[in-house]
């Protein structure tokens, strides 16, 4: 699959660095809300569930990106989905992913903000969480 190739090159090259200072936030980590709002770090099996990060573009020209989401249990990946968009200068977007857990467990939530899907470069620090499922 294209996007793991491309997750594992990010990985293995400890990420190509960017002269950008699109996204840094002060936060790193992905938040989980579940159907009601609320920002939550445990959940039921079968719930709906939203990933969720805030992605700052302090240059200003607009940035093209590309969101991966990725939820993994024991170094598998359980859940991939990619999203993208451009953010005006000196504008924030608010990107999110839908994730329905059907398994219980330990997850580990990643968010990879990278420049594009043809030639990947990270522009925003991996967003990670751990997520409890009962």
């Amino acid at each position: 699959m294209r996007v793991a190739a491309i997750l594992t090159i990010l990985l293995l090259t400890g990420f190509a660095a960017s002269s950008s200072s699109f996204g840094k936030t002060p936060n790193p980590e992905a938040s989980v809300i579940d159907s009601h709002g609320t920002f939550v770090d445990r959940s039921r099996t079968g719930s709906s569930l939203t990933i969720s990060k805030i992605f700052h573009n302090a240059n200003d020209t607009a940035q093209e990106f590309t969101v991966v989401f990725e939820v993994r249990m024991n170094d598998v990946t359980q859940y991939l989905n990619l999203s993208g968009g451009v953010v005006p200068p000196s504008k924030a977007t608010h990107v999110t992913s839908s994730w329905m857990p059907a398994i219980p467990g330990e997850y580990q939530i990643r968010v990879f903000v990278v420049s594009n899907m043809t030639k990947p470069v990270l522009i925003e620090t991996v967003a990670t969480s751990r997520f409890m499922v009962f």
